[in-house]
């Protein structure tokens, strides 16, 4: 998907709080400042009365061990975090239904905490949801699936206009 311009895709920059904190691109309320690692590390500091300024990814590491530990706060920034995943993926799958949404990122290590709440989200809010719970996994990759991620629509625009004939 690539949109005029180039600039299709930029799910991060949907709205999900009309109302909500501005984002570096300008608008309000953009899923990525509610969905994002530094949006759960800063939610997670919240709750214990910290402020924070480090790694949000080294952060998030230790927050998903505290969770696992039964930190409640780790745990209520995490589902919120899921909570807030949900919200997201919905819009994703009322604007364009994919067959199957791959989840990858740190957060993915706590996909017991997140998941329950991303199908919540999602069964509240999309249409004919059927069977939605098989379409959201997390990445089997664990290192750089992003970069992966981007590695694969490069050598697919590099290889698309060959084609094998017999």
């Amino acid at each position: 998907m690539q949109g005029s311009y180039n600039l299709a895709g930029q799910f991060g920059h949907t709205t999900i709080e009309a109302d909500g904190r501005l984002c570096v691109c300008g608008n309000r309320g953009c899923w990525e400042l509610y969905a994002s690692n530094h949006a759960t590390v800063q939610r997670f500091y919240a709750l214990k009365k910290k402020s924070f300024d480090g790694s949000p990814i080294l952060e998030m590491q230790k927050i998903i061990t505290a969770a696992f530990n039964g930190d409640e706060d780790a745990i209520s920034a995490i589902r919120e975090t899921g909570r807030y995943l949900g919200i997201g993926i919905s819009n994703i799958i009322k604007g364009i239904y994919p067959a199957i949404v791959v989840l990858g990122g740190v957060i993915t290590s706590a996909w017991d905490l997140i998941y329950p709440e991303i199908i919540k989200e999602i069964r509240s809010r999309v249409f004919f949801e059927q069977n939605v719970s098989r379409k959201i996994i997390p990445t089997s990759l664990k290192e750089r699936s992003s970069l992966v991620g981007a590695f694969t629509l490069a050598i697919k625009e590099i290889f698309s206009g060959y084609k094998i004939t017999i």
